[in-house]
């Protein structure tokens, strides 16, 4: 009976962790900021608060340039801490190895698309990782792409772009 109880438990909980993954929560493991996965809701959000969009384009299992991005800019306490509220966070993740929700998959190649993230002059590695700056329409108003020196500097540099 215990371990009917114990899988049954287990099989609840990896169901409800896969819809929210789906969905919306995405933030890294030590982050103290909230990112989505939802294109259409974190317009809608920007809209509503008055805020601009930080996205953030990825190849998390294959590519090393996104991974870096990940370890020394965004789960660094001093970006988070200079980033955190000023904007709408939206991860676009293209994974080669990983599966996606259908749907996600869908929407985050239609955007990969649309902001021409194959082309984008970013670092060494053409296009990814890339972060893209919008307005709450979904304009592109600059792009930025992995920066040596840490969080605190690429913080900076992105806060200048936007003029903040």
């Amino acid at each position: 009976m215990k371990i009917f109880t114990l899988l049954f438990a287990l099989i609840a909980s990896f169901g409800s962790c896969y819809a929210t993954a789906k969905e919306e929560a995405v933030s890294p493991q030590g982050s103290v900021m909230s990112w989505t996965t939802n294109y259409s809701n974190a317009l809608a959000r920007a809209k509503a608060e008055n805020k601009a969009i930080f996205l953030c384009f990825t190849g998390s299992d294959w590519c090393a340039w996104s991974k870096k991005m990940e370890s020394e800019i965004l789960l660094d306490p001093a970006f988070q801490q200079q980033m955190k509220g000023q904007f709408i966070f939206v991860r676009i993740d293209l994974p080669r190895g990983v599966k996606q929700d259908p749907e996600l998959k869908k929407q985050n190649e239609k955007l990969y698309e649309k902001y021409h993230v194959k082309s984008l002059p970013v670092g060494k590695n053409r296009g990814f990782p890339a972060v893209l700056l919008l307005d709450s329409d979904g304009n592109k108003i600059g792009q930025m792409g992995y920066q040596p020196g840490g969080g605190a500097l690429f913080a900076k540099k992105f806060l200048e772009m936007f003029g903040k």
